[in-house]
């Protein structure tokens, strides 16, 4: 029931039916008049997308932010800002929504906007509280209590009081929990019925549920589905049913619990409610996940294809996890390792386009304060100017004095524009290496380490086989050794940027470098009896930093090996151009060859596949050799053909 207790915690029900069709809503957009209108016409259409297209509904929250800002509508920006931050919460963005929720409180408070002060920071308690600030949660929530308070507004009283004792529950402190709840059912019960009213008697059964006292938590919930079995409560009727059978489940009476999921189940289907559909066909399976297991999993297939549609990545990985966790009750550990690396990937999907996201909100905030900043300027300056045009009208004497210090204003504006542009273009290079080294740790990093507890968890199973057992170390073994080599090259890309970008650019001969990492390199390739052969001539001298040039030729030397098969070659050469002066060296191998759909990304981040002896790749070698070679002033480019080879050019400054 702590599934149930989180849910129910950043619930804000409104009812969903008799909304008229997104049709309906987009003329009732463009016909609205007035910005009033607009604002609601905007956020219904945005409330009908959320659930169905998160890019519909953040098309429309960004156009309308851009609108109330031309029209300098400030209300209208902080509803908007609001919106996506929901939007934003319910898809695990925790940081841009709260970047976005703090701007809007921060506007709110500037129009003196009670009701928007008290909405925004609820919602921020419910962030805060979310990701386990408890204590920061309960100050917004007060906040909120205090401006509900004094727009007498008892329905948001009761909100508030009911979220702040899930929150006391969720840090341990039932007594405050109880208190605050009890403090929201007396007034609930007073109220007119209404979502709100009824999502009370989840929460509160919710709390029972979490205590161990499921009578009075099924009492609660049953009370619950009562008084929202009517056409207008149908959404927060559907909480009402999937609680209830869960509660019946865990009650032990589990034919009961499933026909009230299966109940909840053919409700959101025929009302096309994704989001609840897919929720119940997940309850339905974990209900299922002892007496019928491959009904479990189709329940759990439907639910993936489902969660996908509706672009819903969290609940893509809550779902794999239940089906690695019925894998693993099964002992059918080879399909468990599958899906939890399926979550794995989704979880680093969504930390990558989350970093992505809070990158690009965060920075469209920013952009604002920037812009509003300027304005402030402007309109100083434009006050400074009219000032001394009044001047001017009736002292002629200064009008040279004004001349020659506007002239240096003027050489002074492009000085520290000229700086500023320099400042700007290092920053985004900065920048663009911190989202690359992060993105690394992110995925390459992050990923095999996860691994590592589910694999030590299978192996001290006494049922795995000894074949399983090995067939486990071994993929534990390339994961680390994959990790390893990344941890090294981050390191050695991490002291480059600490130290600077400067290079130590000198003469020198590569044929010395070619030897060497010929001779580190032969046992590996003789592992897979590959010859490793060198055609640099003796007299090719080159201008460039050393140790840049000896990571570039290893790494591609490397990568060679990796994908060569047995008893292949590989040729490491050199040629003169005249025309460019550069130096053009060559790794070239017999090996898999590249597809064109990898061949067009090979220099990114996070691109790689395994070798021909299952090697893993780690995707961040090749990026650092196209970074490198372009600081010394050169190029690398590739030429491959699959089932043929490869051949990997570089270009380095010649030094003759």
């Amino acid at each position: 029931m702590r599934k149930i207790c989180t849910l129910l915690c950043i619930l804000f029900t409104y009812s969903v039916t008799g909304q008229p069709g997104i049709k309906g809503l987009r003329e009732a957009l463009v016909n609205a008049a007035g910005d009033s209108q607009k604002l609601v016409a905007y956020k219904n259409i945005i409330y009908a997308f959320q659930p169905l297209n998160e890019d519909s509904a953040i098309f429309y929250g960004e156009q309308g932010f851009t609108l109330f800002t031309a029209q300098k509508y400030k209300a209208g920006q902080a509803w908007m800002l609001s919106d996506l931050a929901e939007i934003d919460d319910d898809h695990g963005r925790e940081e841009p929504a709260k970047q976005r929720s703090l701007y809007a409180l921060q506007v709110f408070k500037d129009e003196k906007i009670i009701h928007g002060i008290a909405e925004v920071s609820s919602d921020l308690g419910m962030i805060e509280g979310k990701t386990g600030n408890f204590s920061t949660a309960i100050s917004y929530f007060m906040s909120a209590l205090t401006n509900f308070e004094q727009e007498s507004n008892v329905q948001g009283i009761m909100r508030v009081y009911s979220n702040l004792g899930i929150v006391y529950e969720r840090s341990n402190d039932p007594h405050k929990a109880l208190y605050y709840l009890k403090l929201a059912d007396s007034i609930g019960s007073k109220l007119p019925l209404s979502d709100a009213v009824i999502n009370l008697y989840n929460n509160i059964g919710a709390y029972y549920a979490d205590r161990g006292d499921t009578a009075t938590a099924l009492k609660y919930f049953e009370e619950g589905l009562k008084k929202s079995d009517k056409p207008e409560y149908l959404s927060v009727h559907l909480s009402c049913l999937m609680n209830t059978g869960m509660i019946y489940c865990r009650l032990g009476n589990k034919g009961k619990g499933i026909l009230y999921l299966e109940e909840a189940l053919k409700i959101a289907q025929s009302k096309n409610f994704p989001d609840e559909e897919a929720n119940t066909l997940t309850n339905l399976a974990m209900a299922l996940s002892k007496s019928d297991k491959n009904k479990a999993l189709s329940y759990l297939s439907d639910a993936l294809v489902i969660s996908k549609k509706i672009q819903n990545k969290p609940m893509q990985a809550d779902i794999y996890g239940v089906m690695t966790d019925l894998y693993k009750s099964e002992s059918d550990y080879k399909s468990a390792l599958e899906t939890n690396e399926k979550r794995q990937m989704i979880m680093d999907s969504i930390s990558s386009v989350n970093t992505t996201k809070e990158i690009a909100g965060i920075g469209a905030i920013h952009d604002l304060e920037k812009s509003k900043l300027k304005v402030e300027e402007l309109e100083e300056l434009s006050s400074r100017n009219a000032t001394q045009r009044d001047i001017i009208i009736f002292i002629a004497v200064f009008v040279i004095i004004s001349l020659v210090v506007l002239a240096t204003f003027y050489r002074k504006t492009i000085r520290l524009n000229a700086e500023l542009v320099k400042r700007e273009e290092e920053l985004k290079y900065l920048n663009g290496m911190k989202d690359k080294l992060f993105s690394v740790i992110g995925h390459d990093l992050r990923a095999p380490i996860a691994r590592i507890p589910v694999i030590i968890e299978i192996i001290e199973d006494d049922q795995i086989t000894a074949e399983e057992r090995k067939m486990v170390l071994d993929d534990m073994q390339e994961h680390t050794k994959a990790s390893v080599e990344t941890l090294d090259k981050l390191l050695f890309w991490g002291k480059s940027l600490v130290k600077g970008v400067s290079l130590n650019m000198v003469k020198f001969y590569p044929k010395q470098y070619v030897r060497d990492t010929i001779e580190l390199k032969k046992i590996a390739a003789a592992d897979k009896n590959i010859a490793l052969i060198d055609n640099v001539p003796e007299d090719v001298c080159v201008f460039a930093d050393a140790t840049h040039f000896d990571f570039i030729l290893r790494n591609l030397v490397v990568n060679a090996i990796k994908y060569t098969h047995n008893n292949g070659a590989i040729e490491i050469s050199a040629t003169r151009n005249t025309r460019t002066g550069h130096i053009i060296f060559s790794v070239k191998d017999n090996g898999v060859g590249i597809s064109k759909d990898l061949l067009a990304r090979i220099f990114e981040p996070l691109t790689s596949a395994s070798g021909t002896a299952n090697e893993k790749g780690t995707g961040i070698g090749l990026m650092l050799c196209k970074e490198f070679t372009r600081q010394n002033g050169g190029d690398i480019w590739v030429e491959s053909k699959v089932g043929a080879g490869s051949t990997f050019y570089f270009s380095i400054k010649s030094a003759t």
